[in-house]
Protein backbone atom coordinates (compact mmCIF):
# COMPACT_ATOMS: atom_id res chain seq x y z
CA UNK A 1 0.00 0.00 0.00
CA UNK A 2 1.03 3.93 -0.62
CA UNK A 3 2.76 5.19 1.94
CA UNK A 4 0.01 7.72 3.82
CA UNK A 5 -0.04 11.30 2.61
CA UNK A 6 1.66 14.17 5.31
CA UNK A 7 -0.33 15.72 7.27
CA UNK A 8 -2.11 18.92 6.13
CA UNK A 9 -0.19 22.09 7.82
CA UNK A 10 -2.52 24.70 7.97
CA UNK A 11 -0.85 27.85 6.76
CA UNK A 12 -0.05 30.86 9.40
CA UNK A 13 -2.57 33.40 9.71
CA UNK A 14 -1.67 36.93 8.55
CA UNK A 15 -0.14 39.06 10.35
CA UNK A 16 3.97 40.09 11.23
CA UNK A 17 6.72 37.38 10.81
CA UNK A 18 10.09 37.08 12.00
CA UNK A 19 11.69 40.39 12.32
CA UNK A 20 15.59 40.08 11.75
CA UNK A 21 18.54 43.12 11.85
CA UNK A 22 21.15 41.89 10.17
CA UNK A 23 24.14 43.51 7.75
CA UNK A 24 23.48 44.16 4.27
CA UNK A 25 25.85 45.24 1.45
CA UNK A 26 24.75 48.53 0.16
CA UNK A 27 25.55 50.52 -3.49
CA UNK A 28 29.57 50.66 -3.89
CA UNK A 29 30.33 47.51 -1.55
CA UNK A 30 29.46 49.68 1.17
CA UNK A 31 28.28 47.49 4.63
CA UNK A 32 25.34 48.29 6.63
CA UNK A 33 22.91 47.36 9.25
CA UNK A 34 19.10 47.02 8.03
CA UNK A 35 16.74 46.05 10.07
CA UNK A 36 13.57 43.61 8.48
CA UNK A 37 10.10 43.36 9.60
CA UNK A 38 8.17 41.03 6.42
CA UNK A 39 4.54 40.93 6.85
CA UNK A 40 2.07 37.64 5.88
CA UNK A 41 -1.18 39.59 4.37
CA UNK A 42 -4.39 37.81 3.17
CA UNK A 43 -6.36 37.94 0.09
CA UNK A 44 -10.64 38.44 0.42
CA UNK A 45 -10.77 34.38 1.60
CA UNK A 46 -8.69 35.18 4.74
CA UNK A 47 -5.79 32.55 3.15
CA UNK A 48 -2.29 34.02 3.06
CA UNK A 49 -1.26 35.15 -0.50
CA UNK A 50 2.03 37.26 0.10
CA UNK A 51 4.60 38.71 2.11
CA UNK A 52 4.92 42.75 2.46
CA UNK A 53 8.74 43.01 3.59
CA UNK A 54 9.56 46.59 5.15
CA UNK A 55 13.15 47.45 5.48
CA UNK A 56 14.91 50.21 7.68
CA UNK A 57 18.47 51.46 7.70
CA UNK A 58 19.62 51.24 11.21
CA UNK A 59 23.59 51.78 10.48
CA UNK A 60 23.30 54.98 12.35
CA UNK A 61 21.75 53.43 15.15
CA UNK A 62 23.70 50.80 15.53
CA UNK A 63 26.95 52.98 15.39
CA UNK A 64 25.14 54.51 18.71
CA UNK A 65 25.00 51.47 20.29
CA UNK A 66 28.56 50.29 19.74
CA UNK A 67 30.12 53.95 20.37
CA UNK A 68 27.52 53.50 24.38
CA UNK A 69 28.86 50.01 24.29
CA UNK A 70 32.44 51.26 24.17
CA UNK A 71 31.90 54.59 26.39
CA UNK A 72 30.72 51.81 29.10
CA UNK A 73 33.48 50.34 28.96
CA UNK A 74 35.79 52.77 28.90
CA UNK A 75 33.25 54.26 32.46
CA UNK A 76 33.90 50.53 33.80
CA UNK A 77 37.55 50.70 32.93
CA UNK A 78 37.65 53.72 35.31
CA UNK A 79 35.99 52.34 37.91
CA UNK A 80 38.24 49.63 38.43
CA UNK A 81 41.12 51.53 38.70
CA UNK A 82 39.84 54.27 40.95
CA UNK A 83 37.90 51.51 42.74
CA UNK A 84 34.37 53.02 42.88
CA UNK A 85 31.52 51.75 41.28
CA UNK A 86 27.73 52.46 40.25
CA UNK A 87 24.59 51.31 40.85
CA UNK A 88 21.19 52.12 39.54
CA UNK A 89 17.43 51.10 41.07
CA UNK A 90 14.17 51.66 39.28
CA UNK A 91 11.76 52.55 42.17
CA UNK A 92 8.83 51.64 40.15
CA UNK A 93 9.82 47.80 39.60
CA UNK A 94 12.77 47.56 42.30
CA UNK A 95 15.13 45.83 39.61
CA UNK A 96 18.64 47.35 40.02
CA UNK A 97 21.88 46.94 37.98
CA UNK A 98 25.44 47.15 39.08
CA UNK A 99 28.65 48.02 37.88
CA UNK A 100 31.38 45.14 37.38
CA UNK A 101 32.91 47.31 40.29
CA UNK A 102 29.97 46.90 42.71
CA UNK A 103 29.72 43.19 42.18
CA UNK A 104 33.65 43.27 43.42
CA UNK A 105 33.03 45.19 46.37
CA UNK A 106 30.05 42.97 47.40
CA UNK A 107 31.94 40.04 46.60
CA UNK A 108 29.83 38.06 43.67
CA UNK A 109 29.90 36.38 40.56
CA UNK A 110 29.19 38.25 37.77
CA UNK A 111 25.30 36.97 37.00
CA UNK A 112 24.33 37.20 40.51
CA UNK A 113 20.81 39.26 40.43
CA UNK A 114 20.83 42.10 42.85
CA UNK A 115 17.82 42.46 45.19
CA UNK A 116 17.49 45.42 47.34
CA UNK A 117 16.35 43.71 50.17
CA UNK A 118 18.67 40.89 50.25
CA UNK A 119 21.46 43.36 49.67
CA UNK A 120 20.22 45.23 52.34
CA UNK A 121 21.06 42.27 54.77
CA UNK A 122 24.94 42.71 54.00
CA UNK A 123 24.44 46.01 56.53
CA UNK A 124 24.85 45.76 60.15
CA UNK A 125 21.68 46.55 61.65
CA UNK A 126 22.60 50.03 62.56
CA UNK A 127 23.99 50.97 59.11
CA UNK A 128 21.24 49.08 57.52
CA UNK A 129 18.70 51.47 59.31
CA UNK A 130 20.68 54.23 57.67
CA UNK A 131 20.68 53.34 54.33
CA UNK A 132 16.91 52.38 54.15
CA UNK A 133 16.23 56.02 55.83
CA UNK A 134 18.30 57.33 53.08
CA UNK A 135 16.60 55.58 50.25
CA UNK A 136 13.25 56.20 51.73
CA UNK A 137 13.83 60.07 51.71
CA UNK A 138 15.60 60.03 48.34
CA UNK A 139 12.56 58.45 47.14
CA UNK A 140 9.87 60.47 48.42
CA UNK A 141 11.56 64.05 48.48
CA UNK A 142 14.92 63.68 46.05
CA UNK A 143 16.89 64.02 49.17
CA UNK A 144 20.84 63.14 48.29
CA UNK A 145 22.76 60.98 50.54
CA UNK A 146 26.52 60.51 51.44
CA UNK A 147 27.02 57.84 53.74
CA UNK A 148 30.71 56.30 55.31
CA UNK A 149 28.83 52.91 56.66
CA UNK A 150 30.53 49.25 58.01
CA UNK A 151 29.60 46.29 55.77
CA UNK A 152 29.69 42.57 55.15
CA UNK A 153 30.36 41.19 51.60
CA UNK A 154 29.13 38.05 50.53
CA UNK A 155 32.38 36.67 51.31
CA UNK A 156 31.99 37.21 55.01
CA UNK A 157 34.54 40.12 54.82
CA UNK A 158 34.13 43.39 57.16
CA UNK A 159 34.57 46.32 55.55
CA UNK A 160 33.84 50.03 55.29
CA UNK A 161 31.74 51.06 52.32
CA UNK A 162 30.87 54.93 51.12
CA UNK A 163 27.27 54.67 49.76
CA UNK A 164 26.05 57.97 47.98
CA UNK A 165 22.65 58.14 45.66
CA UNK A 166 20.78 60.56 43.76
CA UNK A 167 17.44 60.69 42.72
CA UNK A 168 16.05 61.21 39.03
CA UNK A 169 12.83 62.88 38.44
CA UNK A 170 10.50 62.93 35.82
CA UNK A 171 6.96 64.51 35.21
CA UNK A 172 7.57 65.76 38.97
CA UNK A 173 8.30 62.41 41.04
CA UNK A 174 11.13 60.01 41.56
CA UNK A 175 11.22 57.39 38.60
CA UNK A 176 15.00 56.14 39.62
CA UNK A 177 18.04 56.30 42.25
CA UNK A 178 21.51 56.06 41.14
CA UNK A 179 24.75 56.56 43.12
CA UNK A 180 28.13 55.43 43.78
CA UNK A 181 29.60 52.73 45.96
CA UNK A 182 33.46 52.19 47.21
CA UNK A 183 35.07 50.41 49.57
CA UNK A 184 37.11 52.93 51.67
CA UNK A 185 38.47 50.32 54.10
CA UNK A 186 42.08 51.64 53.54
CA UNK A 187 41.22 55.79 53.55
CA UNK A 188 39.57 55.03 57.11
CA UNK A 189 42.86 53.27 58.38
CA UNK A 190 44.81 55.61 57.60
CA UNK A 191 42.72 58.54 58.44
CA UNK A 192 42.55 56.90 62.01
CA UNK A 193 46.57 56.36 62.22
CA UNK A 194 46.81 59.94 61.43
CA UNK A 195 44.06 60.59 64.21
CA UNK A 196 46.15 58.13 66.57
CA UNK A 197 49.41 59.72 65.74
CA UNK A 198 47.73 63.43 66.36
CA UNK A 199 46.57 62.41 69.70
CA UNK A 200 50.41 60.67 70.36
CA UNK A 201 51.95 63.49 69.65
CA UNK A 202 49.69 65.73 71.70
CA UNK A 203 50.21 62.79 74.64
CA UNK A 204 54.09 63.38 74.28
CA UNK A 205 54.07 66.67 74.47
CA UNK A 206 51.88 66.94 77.25
CA UNK A 207 53.78 65.09 79.65
CA UNK A 208 56.26 67.27 79.27
CA UNK A 209 54.26 70.31 79.99
CA UNK A 210 56.78 72.85 81.26
CA UNK A 211 58.68 72.16 77.55
CA UNK A 212 55.54 72.75 76.29
CA UNK A 213 54.41 75.76 77.78
CA UNK A 214 57.94 77.33 76.66
CA UNK A 215 57.76 75.99 72.93
CA UNK A 216 54.24 77.26 72.41
CA UNK A 217 55.22 80.63 73.49
CA UNK A 218 58.54 80.57 71.53
CA UNK A 219 59.04 77.79 69.06
CA UNK A 220 57.07 77.31 65.61
CA UNK A 221 56.88 73.73 65.96
CA UNK A 222 55.50 70.97 63.65
CA UNK A 223 55.92 67.03 63.25
CA UNK A 224 54.98 65.42 59.68
CA UNK A 225 55.17 61.73 58.67
CA UNK A 226 58.49 60.33 56.53
CA UNK A 227 56.23 61.85 53.93
CA UNK A 228 55.96 65.19 55.10
CA UNK A 229 52.29 64.92 55.59
CA UNK A 230 51.63 67.31 59.20
CA UNK A 231 49.82 65.37 61.93
CA UNK A 232 50.79 67.90 64.64
CA UNK A 233 51.69 71.95 64.39
CA UNK A 234 51.49 74.19 68.00
CA UNK A 235 49.88 77.35 68.01
CA UNK A 236 52.64 79.12 67.30
CA UNK A 237 53.05 77.62 64.01
CA UNK A 238 49.07 78.47 63.36
CA UNK A 239 49.75 81.94 64.53
CA UNK A 240 53.39 82.42 61.84
CA UNK A 241 51.81 80.55 58.95
CA UNK A 242 48.14 82.11 58.65
CA UNK A 243 46.67 78.42 58.57
CA UNK A 244 43.95 77.31 60.69
CA UNK A 245 44.69 73.89 62.79
CA UNK A 246 42.23 72.11 60.35
CA UNK A 247 44.18 73.71 57.18
CA UNK A 248 47.40 72.22 57.78
CA UNK A 249 46.48 68.75 59.20
CA UNK A 250 46.97 66.20 56.45
CA UNK A 251 48.77 68.51 53.95
CA UNK A 252 52.28 68.20 52.87
CA UNK A 253 54.72 70.89 54.39
CA UNK A 254 55.20 71.78 50.77
CA UNK A 255 52.34 74.06 51.12
CA UNK A 256 54.78 76.42 53.19
CA UNK A 257 57.35 76.90 50.40
CA UNK A 258 58.60 80.18 49.44
CA UNK A 259 59.54 79.38 46.15
CA UNK A 260 62.97 81.12 45.95
CA UNK A 261 65.51 78.45 47.48
CA UNK A 262 66.88 76.45 44.63
CA UNK A 263 65.71 72.60 44.62
CA UNK A 264 69.57 71.72 45.75
CA UNK A 265 69.02 73.03 49.39
CA UNK A 266 65.51 70.30 49.60
CA UNK A 267 67.75 67.95 48.03
CA UNK A 268 70.35 68.08 49.97
CA UNK A 269 68.25 68.28 53.61
CA UNK A 270 66.22 64.78 52.37
CA UNK A 271 69.82 63.35 51.78
CA UNK A 272 70.87 64.08 55.75
CA UNK A 273 67.26 63.50 57.27
CA UNK A 274 66.18 60.26 55.44
CA UNK A 275 70.20 58.82 56.40
CA UNK A 276 68.72 59.73 59.85
CA UNK A 277 70.87 63.09 60.76
CA UNK A 278 69.44 66.33 62.53
CA UNK A 279 69.01 68.69 59.81
CA UNK A 280 70.14 72.72 60.39
CA UNK A 281 69.56 75.56 58.64
CA UNK A 282 67.70 78.91 57.67
CA UNK A 283 64.48 78.51 55.66
CA UNK A 284 61.93 80.94 54.17
CA UNK A 285 58.42 79.87 54.08
CA UNK A 286 55.54 81.80 52.14
CA UNK A 287 52.26 82.09 54.98
CA UNK A 288 48.95 82.18 54.02
CA UNK A 289 48.73 85.42 53.19
CA UNK A 290 51.53 85.54 50.83
CA UNK A 291 54.07 87.22 53.43
CA UNK A 292 58.03 85.96 53.91
CA UNK A 293 58.97 84.55 57.02
CA UNK A 294 62.90 83.33 57.46
CA UNK A 295 62.95 80.60 60.17
CA UNK A 296 65.54 79.24 61.71
CA UNK A 297 65.22 75.50 61.00
CA UNK A 298 65.84 72.32 63.02
CA UNK A 299 64.52 69.11 62.02
CA UNK A 300 65.37 66.00 63.82
CA UNK A 301 64.10 62.18 62.45
CA UNK A 302 62.69 59.89 64.81
CA UNK A 303 63.49 56.52 63.45
CA UNK A 304 62.30 52.94 63.81
CA UNK A 305 64.32 49.68 65.25
CA UNK A 306 66.23 49.76 61.75
CA UNK A 307 67.60 53.48 62.08
CA UNK A 308 64.68 54.15 59.32
CA UNK A 309 62.88 57.44 59.97
CA UNK A 310 59.16 57.37 60.16
CA UNK A 311 58.82 60.84 61.16
CA UNK A 312 60.13 64.14 61.68
CA UNK A 313 60.24 67.23 64.57
CA UNK A 314 60.64 70.20 63.07
CA UNK A 315 61.62 73.31 65.54
CA UNK A 316 61.72 77.17 63.95
CA UNK A 317 62.80 80.14 65.58
CA UNK A 318 61.78 83.31 63.43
Amino acid sequence: APPPPPPSRAPPPPGPLAHRVSRVRAPRGRWIWMESSPNLFAGPDGQPIGITVYLRDIDARKAAEESLQEHVGILDSIAEVSGVGGWSLNVATGSKHWTAQTRRIYGVQDDYDPRLVQDLELYPEAARARVLEAIAAATAHGTPWDLEVPFVNAAGQQIWVRTAGRARWEDGRVVALYGSFADVTLEREARQRLIDANEEARNALGALSSYQAALDRHAIVSMTDADGTIYFVNDRFCEVTGYTREELIGANHRLLRSGIHPPALYTGMWRTLTRGASWRGEMCNRAKDGSLHWLDTTIVPVCNADGVPERYVSIRYD
